[in-house]
């Protein structure tokens, strides 16, 4: 580990001030999924401005993964700090008219940052480039490089039906590009919203539809038709006692897996003087990271099955339109042992370690062969024993975040990098 000296030199160095602006000025670029070129190309000047070296990727028209590199000066381990620029959100959802942290303006009240995508992620964001501008003015000789990636559309949306364009590729399109295209690391920390705790593990997902293709009848003709509609609120049923039993029999560690039903769509409201035509049903369907994301197609083909035995006329098609794998992360690995020891010294415990429903771009990387993990802000800690909706991010309130907790996260990568890049690749293990 390094000298105490040095971590003092290290945290001291972190502008606090810079850091607040800095989060604040991010807030107020807007970037829903599919519009992240502002933020990159703000991104790319600052890096630029601390001496960096900068490497714009466009993903897309009007998408770029952003990267800044702090070049270690011989063979040493490259950590990765990994951030997704877009929001979770665009600011101008019905849901969130009235409420102002839910949009892309910032602003301070009570020790806390207002804003859309200050907690998922862009306060994580500001820490990585605090953080490594600390490590550049403590004048730290580092063996190995420091990657900051802000990268596109991580948010969860999927391209389906008529739901297409950029705004709905989300789902580690900008991480799968970023590692495909020469950016990649030995190590990665995502600044996801854990509440200064350590994700071990998080689920994977697939989104399922399921389609019942209906018959057309005029409503004249249509009493004691079959009616597709009501075909999916009877298979219902089946679904619910399904997730009771999926949910019991594919435990995660301490985690159940969530299943949601999510959404529901059928006939043509523009002529309800027919039966609807179809009537589809979505679902997301969590499962552990060992799984294979065709597990959950062939569970619910099981569930399709044992409602065709009471109900053989209706036909019910089964398809994934997203398939995302989970990942996991040992404790032994030298990543954790680094974040550990680090936390107690900035915040003076160790930190709690938990595994996740959510998933993040920690799957894509570890697929890729990158020793990825979980670890950033989102101020008071969460009970994971309670299925409470996070303070940070709530309908009524919008998103925010604790300013202390994200200047003691911005100590923590800064030190952690430190930790990691002062070494070989021969201490750390790792094979040239």
């Amino acid at each position: 580990m390094i000298s105490e000296s040095i971590e003092t030199k290290i945290m001291n160095c972190v502008d606090k001030e810079f850091l607040i602006s800095h989060a604040m000025d991010l807030v107020n670029i807007p970037s829903p999924t599919g519009k992240e070129a502002d933020i990159a190309l703000f991104l790319k000047e600052i890096y630029e401005d601390l001496g960096l070296m900068t490497i714009i990727q466009e993903v897309e028209e009007n998408r770029y993964n952003v990267i800044g590199t702090l070049k270690g000066k011989d063979v040493g381990p490259t950590l990765m700090f990994n951030g997704h620029l877009d929001t979770s959100f665009t600011g101008d959802e019905e849901l969130f008219k009235d409420v102002q942290a839910f949009k892309p303006k910032a602003y301070i009240e009570d020790g806390w940052i207002y804003g859309l995508g200050i907690y998922n992620m862009k306060g994580a964001l500001a820490a990585y480039t605090a953080a490594v501008k600390a490590i550049i003015e403590s004048n730290i000789e580092l063996k190995g490089d420091i990657v900051i990636a802000g990268v596109v559309g991580e948010i969860e949306t999927a391209p389906v039906n008529q739901y297409q364009g950029p705004q709905y590729r989300g789902y580690g399109r900008g991480t799968h590009y970023l590692v495909t295209h020469g950016i990649t690391a030995d190590m990665c920390i995502l600044g996801e919203p854990t509440s200064s705790q350590v994700v071990l593990g998080h689920f994977g997902t697939s989104w399922v539809k399921l389609h019942i293709k209906g018959d057309l009848y005029h409503t004249a003709f249509s009493r004691g038709k079959d009616n597709a509609i009501l075909q999916m609120k009877e298979f219902i049923n089946y679904i619910e006692d399904w997730i009771q039993q999926y949910e019991k029999m594919n435990k995660y560690k301490s985690r159940l897996p969530e299943v949601n039903i999510a959404s529901i769509e059928g006939g043509w409201p523009w002529r309800a003087s027919r039966t609807p035509g179809f009537c589809n049903l979505y679902l997301d369907v969590r499962f552990p990271p060992s799984y294979n994301p065709i597990f959950v197609k062939r569970e619910l083909e099981r569930v399709v099955e044992k409602f065709k035995i009471n109900n053989p006329s209706v036909e019910i098609e089964v398809d994934l339109y997203v398939t995302v794998p989970g990942a996991e992360i040992s404790s032994n690995e030298y990543l954790v042992k680094s974040i550990e020891s680090t936390h107690r010294k900035v915040y003076g415990k160790s930190p709690n370690y938990y595994v996740e429903s959510w998933t993040s771009d920690a799957a894509t990387l570890t697929k890729y062969g990158v020793v990825a993990v979980n670890y950033g802000p989102s101020g008071p800690v969460r009970d994971m024993t309670k299925s409470e909706e996070l303070p940070a991010f709530s309908t009524k309130l919008g998103e925010h975040l604790d300013i202390n907790d994200l200047f003691n996260i911005t100590k923590s990568y800064a030190l952690i990098a430190t930790d990691i890049c002062a070494k070989t690749i021969e201490e750390l293990g790792i094979k040239r």
